[in-house]
């Protein structure tokens, strides 16, 4: 004979049975969730660990004074700087416009001395003299070896228009004297502001010059005498200065250019 509550007991143990295994269930749920949460969390771990690298890498490459150097530089050799102003970078010799196919290399490493550029205002230019120098015509700007010609007596550049630019133009030869056979380093800021000076042809000027052999000379200057002649380019009118780096000098030109 059955029990009056058998069919009651049969289905409180089916009951129990399944309520555990939806306990079983849940639990291995909540494992599934908590597993899935830790790859996640791996998984951010591992894409922000690799962003910062990729970010670390980006900023080393592009500024390589301020962390590694970049690749394909040595370690605590001077890179060239990033071109200011709009100006185009200088490659090395052959960016001067009379060397461009009989050049190659370009200045060392130890000629990219810090610049120094006179402090003061634009208005109170401290130009230099011109003086004569034998050989070469005209007024010689600088303490030598290399000197500028080009500027008059008083330290002033007239300049022009250049067709189809926003940089004037004012003729300047470079020339060395027979006793300075190295390269030659030029770069140029405006006293007093942010302005920049290019050298060179073109609607866009390069940064710097980079001279070395081969170069010409003039009827009457000495022998083993170099010149370049080139042209320093200009924005506006102002009291700029060039600053001529060798290998074993290191010297400073101020002039005003006007007309631009």
């Amino acid at each position: 004979m059955s029990r009056p509550d058998g069919g009651r007991r049969g289905g409180g143990a089916r009951a129990g049975r399944l309520r555990r295994q939806l306990a079983d269930i849940g639990l291995l749920a909540a494992e599934r969730e908590r597993h899935h949460d830790h790859v996640g969390d791996d998984l951010d771990h591992g894409a922000s660990h690799h962003a910062r690298q990729a970010r670390r890498h980006a900023h080393d490459h592009l500024h390589p004074e301020r962390g590694h150097p970049a690749p394909g530089s040595a370690a605590g050799t001077p890179s060239p700087p990033v071109a200011p102003d709009g100006l185009r970078a200088a490659t090395g010799y052959a960016s001067y416009e009379l060397c461009a196919s009989g050049c190659s290399g370009s200045v060392p490493a130890s000629l990219r001395r810090p610049l120094r550029i006179p402090s003061g205002a634009s208005s109170s230019c401290p130009v230099s003299s011109g003086r004569s120098v034998a050989g070469f015509s005209g007024p010689a700007l600088g303490g030598g070896p290399v000197y500028a010609l080009g500027p008059d007596a008083h330290g002033t550049l007239a300049t022009n228009s250049f067709i189809g630019s926003a940089w004037s133009a004012g003729r300047v030869t470079w020339v060395a004297s027979p006793g300075y056979r190295g390269p030659v380093l030029i770069r140029g800021r405006l006293l007093g502001g942010a302005g920049a000076v290019g050298f060179g042809e073109g609607h866009v000027p390069v940064d710097e010059m980079q001279l070395s052999g081969p170069a010409g000379t003039s009827p009457g200057e000495p022998a083993g005498s170099r010149e370049w002649p080139s042209f320093a380019r200009v924005k506006s009118p102002g009291c700029y200065a060039f600053q001529v780096d060798g290998t074993s000098f290191s010297t400073t030109i101020v002039f005003r250019a006007t007309g631009a």
